[in-house]
This record gives structure tokens, sequence and C-alpha cells, in this order.
């Protein structure tokens, strides 16, 4: 039971670092769109590197999950993105970009 509970620890502060904190190395810190519809991701550190962005992404006015395939390496990374985080307009921007992609089904 206490290494069940260790265990959990040990990946609640993982998560916490990397996508609440931002402080690991592969922290997502900065997501560019392009024209074509796929996305530059840089990490905390290291070189950006090119996604794409699936279906399973989430957009709403107050949470934006961006589920992103690394091209590449075929991971899948998780951005979450709240109004608190970035330009108002910037955010609004992303998801009208977002939501038009998904209503053109691509």
């Amino acid at each position: 039971m206490v290494a069940a509970a260790a265990c959990i620890a040990a990946s609640l502060v993982k998560s916490l670092r990397r996508h609440a904190w931002l402080v690991a190395p592969s922290s997502i810190v900065s997501v560019t769109v392009l024209d074509d519809g796929t996305v530059v991701v840089d990490p905390l550190r290291g070189a950006p590197r090119t996604a794409e962005v699936l279906g399973t992404s989430y957009v709403s006015s107050t949470l934006t999950v961006l589920n992103l395939k690394i091209v590449g390496r075929g991971l899948v990374e998780h951005v979450l993105v709240v109004p608190d985080n970035v330009d108002p307009e910037a955010f609004r921007k992303l998801r009208v970009v977002l939501r038009w992609r998904a209503r053109a089904g691509h």
C-alpha cells in the first residue's frame, strides 16, 4: 500500500513539473500554429518539433487541450492551454483555428 502511494505521489510530482509548473526539460512552453495546420512546439530545453493536431483535441472558452502527434517520434503530447497562461487574443485565435479545422474535417 505504501509503495503504491509513493508511485502515485511520484507520478503527481512528475506531471505537475511538466504540465503545471513547466519546469521539466520536456515541458512544452510555446505552441505555434502554421498556415498548413501543423504545429511547432518548443520544449523548455531542446529543439522545436513539428506536430500534428489530433482530432481528439478539446476546445472551449475556458480550456483547450491540444493532443499533438510529434512528427517522426510517434509520441502523443498533451498541452493544456487556459486563458490565464496566454494573451487573450492569441488564445481566441487558437480556438478559432482549431474549431474551423474541426469543421473542415481535417
